[in-house]
């Protein structure tokens, strides 16, 4: 079979032109066509393993993740670009992207890659229980490839090989605890190994309470950034004071909540500019500003440039 025919669905989106990677898109064509049937395992609709996939046209044009992709390369290389950064994936190097996140593929030479898709749902759940998750939220989201070490990829190999295992003991009763335990163990590693690169040292102990707090304010603030751009919003979700919050935040990451959440308004917006013919006016209701103006004062005060003019420049 001819791999350049197999694409994503365009999912329809109203008066928006987004491609989404999507767990949805690939359950069907898994359902529908028999190249993805011998490539691909489904598990109760929320997580798809992907076995030595050999070309990447499925990344035929920028696509907005709708899933989390954990994935390695076998063999080859290809370059992506990732939130308008590119990456070149090589040989033992893990790739990581979270939902809303950009993807676009530049170019690619016999790549092979195994991936894990998994609903957003599912890694929000098995995430917050991940200890000092936020370290590995903001490392990934800076770091969406790494190089793994020969005994790091043997390790991934192996959690790969024992997930396939499970799927097929179904008449386990309790074979989908025993995948989501296999699943959060894996998110651990990728947490161990995160910490070679940020030369942390890893601590066996319990959150602390500012701790739970910057985590529960990172999982709010993915799901809700696209309609909700206050601190109080944020604040009432954990039952503090936006004061409170804002020092939190600054103390665990450096930066206030503010500045976290003008980021990801400011970094999705400029991937709508470049990335879809959407108008500035669509992009606006997108991003749940009163009026395209306040949209426009918005954009300018954080890049000194307009949505249009920055547009222009983009293309």
């Amino acid at each position: 079979m001819n791999l350049k025919k197999q694409t994503w669905e365009k999912p329809i989106h109203g008066t928006t032109d987004l491609t989404q990677w999507d767990f949805e898109s690939l359950h069907r064509s898994i359902s529908m066509d028999q190249f993805w049937k011998e490539k691909a395992s489904v598990i109760d609709d929320q997580l798809i393993m992907v076995d030595n996939f050999s070309d990447l046209q499925i990344l035929p044009e920028t696509s907005q993740m709708k899933a989390t992709l954990i994935g390695y390369c076998n063999d080859g290389c290809c370059t992506l670009k990732i939130n308008m950064k590119e990456y070149t994936i090589r040989t033992n190097d893990l790739l990581i992207i979270f939902p809303e996140q950009w993807t676009s593929l530049v170019k690619t030479e016999h790549f092979n890659c195994s991936f894990i898709l998994l609903k957003p749902e599912l890694s929000i759940q098995l995430l917050e229980q991940v200890q000092n998750m936020f370290n590995l939220f903001l490392f990934v989201r800076e770091n969406p490839c790494i190089h793994l070490e020969e005994k790091e990829i043997r390790m991934i190999k192996e959690y790969r090989d024992v997930l396939i295992k499970k799927l097929h003991q179904k008449e386990n009763p309790f074979y989908k605890n025993i995948i989501g335990h296999l699943l959060q163990s894996l998110f651990y590693e990728i947490c161990n190994i995160s910490q070679r690169f940020l030369k942390i040292n890893s601590v066996n102990r319990t959150k602390n309470k500012k701790e739970e707090y910057t985590d529960h304010f990172f999982y709010a603030l993915a799901r809700c950034y696209k309609r909700e751009r206050s601190v109080q919003f944020y604040a009432n979700q954990l039952h503090i004071t936006p004061k409170y919050l804002s020092a939190i935040i600054k103390e665990i990451t450096g930066r206030y909540a503010t500045e976290w959440i003008e980021d990801f308004v400011i970094s999705e917006a400029k991937n709508l500019l470049r990335n879809t013919s959407m108008s500035i006016q669509q992009i606006s209701n997108e991003l749940n500003f009163n009026t395209q103006s306040f949209f426009g004062k918005y954009f300018k005060e954080h890049l000194q440039i307009s949505p249009k003019e920055y547009r222009l420049q983009m293309r």
